[in-house]
């Protein structure tokens, strides 16, 4: 269905944003300066993003009326350390609760919500882009009554951030320019480093040993700024991550469903940006090809400029929390 499909799209956000980016800036962007710091077994905790329904308006939990589930215990506290880009960030989920380490609102909201695109709300909330002193941060620990599913402690973490940030949204669409990923040959043939996966990635981590990556999600979370991407059993839509580097929404019309394994190398945006530590990483080419020529002559595929429908998310009103 289209709302599966929506989770299958959004599932690339909490890969990054909830699976221990230290290297993740305000808005996903990587740090270039830094270089990634990730932590392989939260990457094997990020599960997929599970929304409620598109609808016009997101009711304060993001659950549909009468049915606002909620954490039995909760802590929402400012983060001392605040804008420190020393200081790790962390996203983690258990079967029975979640806990976000210096984060900003605009970060729990994406999480929460699964969205790209955020407006509105005060400077206090986090913007996209380098991290600001003027954006607080925080620390949250939550725990339900019982085990239960991904989706419904997200849809927790919503009804957390309603009450303790008091944080009323809605959704709305505008258009604009987006790059459409196709198949780039009329006969529909893929290029050399683009195959059908043997299994999907949830098939191939049930399989695997505790502490083993198969489906090369940390390679995939690092790639903005190593230039590689290497994974297993994906589907195309993980690469509406390439966004941030294209420098534009793009949006998955290759009509290829199923699970993929790929590898794709170029020069990424950030190791041309002068700030970032070269010597950190020597085996990126600065001479190589950009994400639009990489993807064209490796995997077969294509961005083509055209428009189309962006899904905002607007905040309404929020507020700091009272102390616990």
């Amino acid at each position: 269905s289209a709302v599966t499909r929506r989770y299958q799209r959004l599932s690339a956000l909490i890969q990054i944003v909830g699976a221990g980016t230290d290297w993740i800036q305000e808005d996903g962007v990587p740090n270039a300066t830094q270089g990634p710091v990730l932590s392989s077994t939260l990457m094997k905790r990020a599960a997929r993003i599970a929304l409620a329904a598109p609808v016009a308006f997101i009711t304060l939990a993001g659950a549909p009326s009468g049915q606002t589930p909620s954490f039995e215990v909760a802590s929402v506290k400012a983060n001392a350390p605040g804008f420190d880009s020393r200081t790790p960030q962390r996203a983690s989920f258990t079967p029975d609760g979640v806990t976000f380490a210096n984060q900003t609102l605009h970060t729990l909201i994406r999480i929460a919500y699964g969205v790209w695109d955020i407006k509105g709300g005060p400077e206090w909330i986090g913007r996209p882009g380098p991290p600001s002193a003027a954006a607080a941060r925080f620390d949250v620990h939550a725990k339900a009554a019982a085990a239960t599913t991904r989706d419904q402690l997200l849809l927790m973490v919503r009804s957390l951030l309603a009450e303790r940030f008091t944080l009323r949204v809605h959704m709305e669409h505008d258009s604009q320019d987006v790059l459409a990923l196709v198949v780039a040959r009329r006969d529909g043939r893929l290029g050399p480093n683009l195959r059908r996966a043997s299994a999907d990635c949830p098939s191939l981590e049930a399989a695997a040993a505790a502490g083993v990556d198969p489906c090369g999600r940390e390679s995939w979370s690092n790639a903005l700024v190593t230039g590689s991407m290497k994974v297993n059993g994906m589907s195309l839509d993980a690469l509406e991550l390439l966004r941030l580097d294209a420098g534009q929404t793009i949006v998955d019309k290759t009509g290829l469903s199923g699970a993929f394994d790929w590898e794709l190398r170029w020069t990424p945006q950030a190791f041309l940006q002068r700030s970032f530590d070269r010597a950190r990483y020597p085996t990126i080419d600065p001479e190589g090809p950009s994400i639009f020529t990489a993807l064209q002559e490796q995997l077969g595929l294509r961005l083509v400029s055209e428009k189309g429908q962006r899904e905002v998310l607007v905040i309404d009103h929020a507020e700091r929390p009272s102390p616990d």
